[in-house]
């Protein structure tokens, strides 16, 4: 039998996920389709419609360098998803806002989101989850240890 692979594991669940949503077409007309970290990005800032985010807030939520998260920001300004502007009392600081196009159309999305969550953890007692969440959280710890 053949050594399971933590890494590997992860990676193809992730390839699972995104070829799943990749394949739902709903709204595809209106933006190409997001990468998972982009999605990630939306969430956070819908989450957080009423404050102000600032580019190096993303980089520090995110624990994405500077530059990942610039190309990231690049391509959805680029795709229409967010505007970024500069803030006027810092010039050095951009401030990210999501278009009011992508957030009707991603306050749509949420409910497919919800359900592919509940696909996620079908037949997955809540004891199991709280010990994937609880392993899951110390390989997270254990990778930035090694930064």
């Amino acid at each position: 039998m053949e050594e399971k692979n933590v890494f590997y594991s992860i990676k193809e669940l992730e390839k699972s996920i995104v070829r799943k949503i990749m394949s739902d077409d709903t709204g595809s007309e209106l933006y190409s389709k997001p990468s998972i970290a982009q999605m990630q990005i939306i969430k956070y800032i819908l989450k957080h419609d009423n404050e102000t985010i600032y580019q190096r807030d993303l980089e520090e939520v995110f624990n994405l360098r500077r530059a990942t998260i610039s190309g990231v920001l690049k391509t959805m300004e680029k795709n229409g998803i967010i505007i970024r502007v500069c803030d006027p009392e810092d010039a050095r600081g951009k401030i990210v806002i999501l278009s009011d196009n992508a957030k009707n159309f991603f306050r749509n999305k949420e409910m497919y989101f919800k359900e592919l969550e509940r696909v996620l953890k079908k037949g997955i007692s809540k004891e199991e989850l709280d010990v994937f969440y609880n392993v899951i959280l110390k390989m997270r710890d254990n990778i930035n240890r090694e930064d």
